[in-house]
């Protein structure tokens, strides 16, 4: 954390993820062995704590994968919300392709898309 880098308008967090959004692309990727997935996804968490911390009030802050995985998704949006009163979802436009789930959006692979994603995009209040 460096404290001279706060009041941006927006932070991205496009964090390390399994990638297994990516698999049509990248066939290796079902052989990856995932059992570290928990580190993983604590660190996806700690990467969008502190990117938080760099938002000024009113600024926006998006958290990013490449996977569908709900634990490195839905659920690290979910805990940082329950434990951050300072942010809210933003609804955003769907892109073609793409399911809202809670006010996040997953996008699978398909016609549409080639590669599954996930993003959220939160506003600090």
């Amino acid at each position: 954390y460096d404290p001279s880098l706060e009041g941006a308008d927006v932070v991205i967090c496009d964090v390390p993820c399994s990638g297994i959004g990516t698999i049509p692309g990248k066939p290796d990727l079902r052989y990856k062995d995932l059992g570290d997935l928990d580190s993983l996804e604590t660190l996806q968490l700690d990467i969008l704590r502190t990117g938080s911390r760099y938002v000024r009030k009113g600024g926006r802050l998006v958290y990013s994968t490449c996977t569908l995985n709900r634990g490195e998704n839905e659920e690290n949006v979910t805990k940082f919300l329950r434990e951050n009163g300072r942010f809210r979802l933003v609804d955003v436009p769907v892109p073609p392709g793409a399911i809202r789930t809670g006010g996040m959006v997953c996008s699978l692979p398909g016609q549409e898309r080639p590669d599954g994603f996930f993003f959220a995009v939160l506003e600090r209040i």
